[in-house]
């Protein structure tokens, strides 16, 4: 009887061991994830008319604008509630910033305070000297 209290005592133990390394993984891989959103926010350009606003069914549901240009883009789904069909945006390598012509205004929508607030909701933090700016 004692043994077996020790067998499943191992099984516990190197269940809670692999638990950890499992969340220590995910972690890690989730800090490199927000690292490379940054970097491609900040990589990125386009512009155009948006004609279609959709759904890419085929990754994990990311919001997409469609241009007149025959170019697409992701984009977050906070900024994808904002843009409207018709309306002219463009966004320049080097800036986070994308702008928004509709009629007679222009807005501006900031990425990199969207990435922020997400890195915050996961709770991972980065070093300031890796951001591009």
């Amino acid at each position: 009887m004692n043994k077996r209290k020790v067998k499943w005592g191992n099984y516990f133990a190197s269940g809670c061991i692999l638990i950890l390394f499992c969340v220590v993984l995910y972690n890690t891989s989730d800090k490199q994830l927000t690292l490379e959103r940054f970097e491609r926010a900040f990589n990125s350009s386009f512009f155009g008319v948006v004609i279609n606003k959709d759904y890419d069914r085929s990754n994990h549901n990311t919001p997409m604008l469609y241009f007149n240009t025959e170019n697409s883009t992701s984009i977050s789904s906070e900024f994808w509630v904002e843009i409207k069909i018709g309306d002219s945006i463009s966004k320049s390598k080097g800036s986070y910033l994308i702008y928004v012509h509709r009629k007679d205004s222009i807005f501006t929508l900031d990425n990199e305070k969207i990435i922020r607030k997400i890195m915050k909701s996961k709770g991972v933090e980065l070093d300031e000297n890796k951001i591009p700016h």
